[in-house]
């Protein structure tokens, strides 16, 4: 965790200097890196970028179904179906306007912000110190080590790029990037 941490603060510290050294446009990361290292880096990074985004977008949706078939067994939609219906959805909202999905975001954080709500209001109460102790130390199942349990918190604290890539959203973007880069509350 400590390494992902790390790796994580390294990144949104050079985004930040990056941000206010440089005249900010939209764009977002590609932007940044095509007016660092030029046009030939930039172009090379953000077919790169573009891919792993795209690619982030199927393995979201693929995390959506699989959660929300064991969340509602009980309808039988299939893994496709329900994929599909998610596809449908992300479309209309990115087909209507990146202003409009900006605000659909809003009503995906306020239902972040219930579950979070709703785990600490079950979690607090259970807590006890003999948890606690059983807890303070790893146990791998069998074929599973720390490279697994990296491999699976290391997207956790990836979420800055976010910020970065609404650059062509924010009024002034040298001055917003690097403050709710820097100001986000540590993951770990």
């Amino acid at each position: 965790m400590l390494a992902a941490k790390l790796i994580t603060t390294l990144t949104a510290l050079s985004v930040s200097g990056l941000a206010t050294n440089t005249r900010v446009q939209g764009g977002g990361a590609y932007y940044l890196i095509s007016r660092s290292l030029g046009v030939e880096f930039g172009g090379a990074i953000g077919v790169v970028f573009f891919l792993a985004q795209a690619i982030s977008v199927a393995l979201y949706v693929i995390g959506f179904t699989e959660a929300f078939q064991n969340l509602f067994p009980q309808l039988g939609l299939s893994a496709r179906a329900i994929g599909t219906i998610v596809n449908v959805v992300i479309f209309i909202c990115v087909y209507i306007g990146a202003s409009w999905a900006i605000k659909v975001q809003f009503g995906i954080l306020a239902i972040l912000a219930l579950a979070l709500g709703s785990f600490f209001a079950g979690a607090i109460p259970a807590a006890s110190e003999a948890t606690l102790r059983a807890n303070l130390h790893s146990a791998y199942p069998p074929g599973e080590s720390v490279f697994v349990m990296f491999a699976l918190f290391f997207p956790a604290v990836t979420g800055i790029m976010a910020g970065v890539n609404m650059s062509g959203d924010l009024e002034n973007p040298a001055k917003s990037i690097p403050r709710g880069t820097l100001a986000a509350p540590p993951l770990i």
